[in-house]
């Protein structure tokens, strides 16, 4: 190699070094800018395929910026997808009419039945007693009958029976409940008075029975538990 052609590349060994050098010494501060210039001017170039320093690179710089914008991105998001206050609500349960009788302040089972009826002292001249048919108790999957039995010469009793559909056993555990309120006042608190369980499993019919007393109106309730 001859003298020009050294002069030429040592000529483009300095651009190149400068090049790189102001590309790598963008994100500094000023004051490091001129430490650098000073650096380069005094023969010493900060930047070295050998040697390394501790100045940021342009890669660095730019997984920087990279993250602020997505910072900022997801700030944006989060701000638009803040939920509002004009929606509708999610629907709530609703309260069953009739609470148990003998633990008020349980909340009512989702699966219950109830039917109001009084005792007719008259249907004792009617020629029939005994069970009556069944009846579907709601959507309790029970079956329930309600029958008057004579017992002695003046005896009469109020007879309520609940079992499962064609002497299928009963699917789950069901309090039956008797409750009566005087018909001479019927805004009065109910009285429950009978109460009876019908047990998962059970084939049988469970029965409640008092005494007939027409000056009552009488509320069955079966409820699944």
């Amino acid at each position: 190699m001859n003298l020009m052609d050294r002069s030429m590349v040592e000529d483009m060994a300095k651009h190149l070094n400068y090049i790189l050098h102001s590309v790598c010494c963008a994100g500094l501060p000023e004051s490091q800018r001129s430490i650098e210039s000073i650096s380069r001017q005094s023969h010493h170039p900060p930047f070295s395929l050998v040697s390394t320093t501790t100045r940021p690179s342009l890669i660095t710089a730019s997984m920087r910026y990279l993250l602020f914008f997505a910072l900022a991105v997801s700030w944006v998001c989060s701000v638009i997808g803040l939920p509002t206050d004009n929606g509708n609500p999610p629907p709530q349960l609703q309260e069953r009419g009739l609470p148990y009788c003998l633990f008020p302040s349980r909340r009512p089972a989702s699966t219950s039945f109830t039917r109001s009826f009084t005792s007719d002292p008259i249907s004792r001249r009617r020629g029939h007693f005994g069970p009556n048919a069944y009846e579907s108790a709601g959507n309790s999957r029970l079956n329930y009958r309600i029958w008057e039995d004579p017992v002695g010469l003046t005896g009469l009793y109020t007879i309520i029976d609940v079992a499962a559909p064609d002497g299928h056993p009963a699917l789950a555990n069901y309090e039956i409940e008797g409750r009566r309120i005087p018909i001479a006042t019927p805004n009065a608190a109910g009285e429950c008075f009978q109460t009876m369980t019908l047990r998962s499993g059970q084939r049988g019919a469970a029965t409640v029975r008092w005494r007939l007393d027409a000056s009552y109106t009488y509320y069955l309730t079966i409820s699944e538990v």
